[in-house]
């Protein structure tokens, strides 16, 4: 469900007076790990307010790496919000 607005999915919802993400994020492309293929690493980091700029909703920092084995994705996500 976290395609936008971090991964802690603490906006699933639209709030009433609308909301603004701000974001950076940063990936590594680590390459392979045998036997672990196409390894990706990543951090992001999101400020949220109303959309009027006037409220602020908070923060949010999360990472994550992701790759394959034997041809099964695998994934570790970790979430902090503020």
């Amino acid at each position: 469900l976290h395609a936008f607005q971090g991964a802690a999915d603490v906006f699933l919802t639209t709030p009433v007076a609308g909301l603004r993400e701000t974001a950076l994020r940063a990936e590594w492309r680590a390459g392979s790990f045998n036997p672990v293929l196409g390894v990706v690493a990543f951090v992001s980091a999101h400020r949220f307010e109303d959309a009027a700029g006037e409220e602020d909703y908070g923060w949010e920092v999360d990472g994550g790496v992701r790759g394959s084995f034997k041809g099964i994705g695998l994934s570790f996500k970790f979430a902090h919000y503020e």
